[in-house]
């Protein structure tokens, strides 16, 4: 049986990716409640460096443990 895995780079792909989306929820999230874009702005990039970080620690962890997983 073949072992899958993913490699660091997709997991640093997928990370960006998706802190792209998260950077625009908390800014928008922040414009709401303090209607200044230079706060929300800072919020929103220090709350998703924070968050890629966390992400990419977590991708690395899931991807070591073989359950729910099947070649196909």
């Amino acid at each position: 049986m073949e072992k899958m895995t993913e490699t660091k780079l997709r997991s640093l792909v997928k990370g960006l990716a998706w802190r792209t989306v998260a950077v625009l929820n908390v800014f928008l999230t922040a414009m709401i409640f303090l209607f200044d874009v230079e706060k929300s702005i800072k919020i929103s990039l220090v709350a998703n460096f924070f968050g890629f970080v966390i992400y990419y620690i977590h991708e690395r962890v899931w991807n070591k443990i073989p359950w729910g997983r099947r070649n196909e």
